[in-house]
């Protein structure tokens, strides 16, 4: 009998018992998961950290190169918080316009047109010319919080801020990273400033013939007129005598070029509406 109970004690001592067994399972599999749980979150953050990477890199090249137009912009035609038109010279027939602007989604644009200013009227971005998304902003970006800040209005812009609260997150879970940037404008002389569309007047015959007339007011420039797809409609005139346009409907569209003594060329959309 004695040896029995030897026996049973020895053998406990040997193995496991069930419930040893249990605990030890349920153990290892806490430290399996979390293992496996902290290579999901160190693969999440490295995700992240990628995206946000990604996106900066690629909303710093868009930011560089507005800074590098901006400085040596001819013209800074619209000024808003949202929204940024300017024209660049590249050589002395060829302009380039560039708008930046931000959509009802958030989503950051970059239009480009050459020697063309119809298409940067329309919606954000704009149709008709060369866009490209920068990138997604977070919606703070509202007119309390801009992303274009101005030391004054067109034509007297001399500084531009901005300011891109980018979205680098996933689905409904924002991952903001805010860039910022500031230029000085080129110095311009007055001659080479943008041209107010006000400084175009239209005058209607009785016939319902327009003449438009740019405002001598705004100093010794040449104006030419084309329509929206450039060509031309009007014989280039000095500033303060009028030229009268070819317009056979009530209302039509043209595109006054404006040329400086230095050779910038602004250019100023004008809808034109003489009854017959």
């Amino acid at each position: 009998m004695t040896h029995t109970t030897d026996t049973h004690k020895h053998d406990r001592q040997a193995g496991f018992t069930l419930v040893e067994l249990v605990v030890g399972v349920g153990l290892a599999f806490i430290a399996l998961l979390a293992i496996l749980l902290t290579l999901d979150s160190f693969s999440s953050n490295t995700s992240r950290q990628t995206r946000r990477t990604d996106a900066n890199d690629q909303v710093r090249r868009a930011m560089d190169r507005i800074v590098s137009d901006l400085r040596q912009a001819a013209t800074i035609e619209v000024a808003e918080p949202n929204n940024l038109l300017y024209s660049v010279k590249q050589s002395a027939t060829v302009t380039r316009r560039e708008r930046i602007c931000l959509d009802a989604a958030n989503n950051l644009w970059r239009s480009s047109v050459t020697n063309h200013s119809y298409s940067f009227l329309a919606s954000c971005p704009s149709p008709g010319s060369s866009a490209a998304q920068i990138g997604t902003l977070v919606s703070a970006n509202t007119a309390s919080n801009p992303i274009f800040r101005y030391d004054a209005a067109p034509p007297g812009v001399r500084s531009v801020g901005l300011t891109f609260a980018l979205n680098a997150g996933t689905r409904n879970r924002n991952d903001v990273s805010t860039l910022r940037a500031s230029t000085f404008v080129r110095a311009k002389s007055e001659m080479s400033l943008g041209v107010p569309r006000g400084a175009i007047t239209t005058t209607c015959s009785s016939s319902g013939v327009p003449t438009l007339t740019l405002s001598s007011s705004v100093g010794p420039l040449n104006v030419s007129y084309t329509d929206t797809d450039g060509s031309p409609i009007g014989t280039t005139v000095s500033s303060g005598i009028g030229v009268t346009l070819p317009v056979t409907t009530t209302s039509t569209t043209v595109v006054a070029n404006v040329t400086s003594s230095g050779g910038l060329v602004s250019q100023i959309l004008k809808t034109i509406e003489c009854p017959l």
